[in-house]
């Protein structure tokens, strides 16, 4: 099976990319392009849901170091937007504060969030496989050498994309990941 996702659906082209806009972008497109291709989501919840569960599980980890440490939680501000029924993928493209504090956020949980989108995409390839492990699964994220900028920002931009190649997927795991 053949899963196509346009990165130009996702993403903000005249921002710089960070890992976690990268991480982002292939599970969410991964999730829309599997549900377009089935019909159905492959899991009980799209990939969107589930960073919104991501988030929330941080937070209430944060809440509890909170009550105790007296700090600052970086969190509330990307949980609020959240629960305000923000559209993650739809941010993704925006230059809003909300999509700046949420990108810091997720920045500083990389290896946690790449571990869930890595476990996102073997669970929905299993699901999409329905029993059939000779059944390959290929993923194609399209259109990222399209990520230009502008004049003012032109090499941000591609130094972010240069830096965040995605990860392969190789049938069992990742081979390389993103970072």
């Amino acid at each position: 099976m053949v899963l196509y996702a346009d990165a130009q659906e996702y993403l903000n082209q005249d921002e710089p990319l960070t890992i976690a806009d990268m991480l982002l972008v292939i599970a969410g497109g991964f999730s829309d392009a599997s549900e377009a291709l089935i019909g159905v989501p492959p899991l009980a919840q799209s990939y969107w849901e589930r960073v919104k569960r991501f988030i929330r599980r941080v937070e209430v980890r944060l809440d509890k170091v909170d009550a105790s440490l007296k700090v600052s939680n970086p969190g509330k501000a990307v949980l609020g937007g959240l629960e305000a029924g923000v559209n993650l993928k739809a941010e993704l493209k925006t230059g809003s504060d909300f999509r700046f504090r949420l990108r810091e956020f997720l920045g500083s949980y990389l290896a946690e969030l790449q571990r869930d989108v890595e476990d996102f995409v073997a669970d929905a390839v299993t699901a999409i496989r329905n029993g059939r492990s000779d059944v390959p699964v290929v993923f194609i994220l399209d259109q990222l050498e399209k990520i230009s900028g502008n004049y003012r920002n032109w090499d941000a931009v591609i130094r972010g994309a240069s830096r965040c190649s995605p990860p392969i997927w190789n049938g069992s795991g990742c081979s390389r990941s993103c970072g």
